[in-house]
């Protein structure tokens, strides 16, 4: 999971170092920022959405396999 972050990390580095140093206007540069970084933050948003339900989904389908695995501990 850690080598996601960090691969996800240097995506977005290496994306915004793209929009800053390509040849357009500033103003249009930063529009286009903005919506990268808002498309960014939905899906980002959305995975860890997913990634929650799948957690607690997991831990439900776990308690139904061992309903008392606080106690025999």
């Amino acid at each position: 999971m850690k080598t996601f972050f960090v691969l996800l990390g240097g995506v977005a580095a290496g994306i915004c170092i793209g929009l800053l140093i390509a040849p357009a206007k500033g103003s249009e540069t930063r529009k286009r920022v903005a919506e990268t970084t808002s498309d960014w933050a939905e899906k980002l948003k959305d995975l860890f959405t997913t990634s929650i339900k799948k957690a607690k989904s997991q831990v439900k389908t776990g308690d139904s396999y061992q309903p008392n695995a606080a106690r025999t501990i």
